[in-house]
């Protein structure tokens, strides 16, 4: 039986979840090759990212500190694409002709940017209106210049502004590692929250979760 039959909306999140790594972290790690610090620097992005899905620091907090450590440009992007290309969620690969039969009602909330998020979640299938994310300015050269701060996703409590927005009807469950995922379920705009651990655990969260699931079978297995 498909989402539409079962009245069931799912919203999943991108880094550590549709795909296997955090994208922001990567982009880093491509735009800092040649910098001597490159290493020192990643460890304190990849602190900030953890401390940020913990809850021990705001998502806004989060995403300025780890844009502040590094400058990116459309080339490092171009190659991130690539690499992410090659990463996406074994599970969720191996399910890829449930995505293509269900896309009305499967949605991609994350943090992350379009510009990398498009090229891999569209090919599943996903409605292009239904991924929601955050967005670069660019200049003349392709150089990052900042970030759009319109968008509810640069902020605390974003991704569940983006929930409300969306006004779905029926039963709402939101697919996640971190707890930017939970808020969404603990402000009362979806109905569950799974923690989804194919990728990463983050045992913090155990306590949050309405189900805990190791890959996308286990998803399909509990919902239907």
């Amino acid at each position: 039986m498909n989402l539409v039959d079962l009245n069931i909306n799912i919203i999943i999140d991108f880094d550590s979840t549709f795909v296997k790594l955090e994208g922001l972290e990567e982009l880093a790690r491509i735009s800092l090759h040649e910098n001597p610090r490159k290493d020192e620097i990643i460890k304190e992005i990849e602190k900030i990212t953890n401390d940020g899905m913990t809850g021990k620091i705001t998502f806004e907090n989060s995403l300025e500190e780890r844009l502040r450590l590094f400058k990116s440009n459309k080339n490092d992007i171009s190659n991130l694409v690539d690499m992410l290309q090659e990463n996406v969620t074994h599970s969720i690969v191996n399910n890829k002709s449930y995505f293509m039969e269900n896309s009305q009602n499967i949605y991609v909330i994350s943090g992350g940017f379009e510009d990398w998020i498009y090229p891999i979640v569209l090919p599943y299938g996903i409605k292009r209106e239904n991924v929601i994310s955050n967005k670069f300015f660019y200049d003349e050269e392709g150089m990052i210049t900042g970030i759009d701060k319109s968008i509810p996703l640069t902020k605390t409590g974003g991704k569940t502004q983006c929930v409300r927005n969306l006004t779905l009807s029926g039963k709402k469950i939101f697919i996640g590692d971190g707890f930017t995922d939970y808020e969404v379920k603990k402000n009362g705009e979806v109905d569950e929250f799974i923690l989804f651990v194919e990728n990463i655990h983050r045992k913090e969260l155990d306590n949050y979760a309405d189900h805990i699931t190791q890959s996308w079978d286990e998803v399909l297995a509990y919902i239907s």
